[in-house]
């Protein structure tokens, strides 16, 4: 995939993959005005019976974490959503990993003026695009199983 030299755009380009992802699992998805903090897509399933706040993080594959924010370890909650988002300068395909925010709430690290992600902890999450299949209103909460 052609990625864009500017970060802001990779950025929107990773949050409308991600979009594309799950209205590909069959949810309806918004995305949201950038002045929403540490929400970038609204999600609920078909009947509106659950609903989730997502939070798309883009990773150009030049480092071991993805910045997570300086609200990372405060917010944990079954319907918030982490999608950590790998793209490549190459012709492969993005990679996805769903992690439930209280996993990013307990293994970000702070790393200067920012927190971090590391990319060996969401590993076990690889489109992991079942946590949004899993639970009452916003999910289970747990990890959701790897899909390959």
């Amino acid at each position: 995939m052609l990625l864009p030299k500017s970060d802001y755009l990779q950025s929107r380009l990773a949050e409308y993959l991600t979009a594309a992802e799950l209205t590909k699992q069959g949810l309806i998805v918004a995305v949201t005005s950038r002045n929403a903090p540490d929400v970038d897509l609204l999600v609920t399933d078909i009947s509106c019976r659950k609903a989730w706040s997502v939070q798309v993080k883009k990773n150009s594959g030049l480092h071991r974490y993805w910045p997570a924010g300086e609200r990372a370890k405060e917010i944990s909650s079954d319907s918030h959503v982490y999608v950590f988002v790998l793209l490549y300068k190459d012709d492969r395909e993005p990679e996805y990993f769903v992690v439930p925010s209280h996993i990013v709430a307990t293994h970000v690290q702070g790393l200067g003026s920012d927190n971090g992600f590391p990319v060996s902890a969401a590993q076990p999450y690889k489109n992991g695009w079942a946590l949004f299949n899993a639970g009452s209103a916003g999910g289970s909460g747990k990890p959701a199983p790897n899909e390959g």
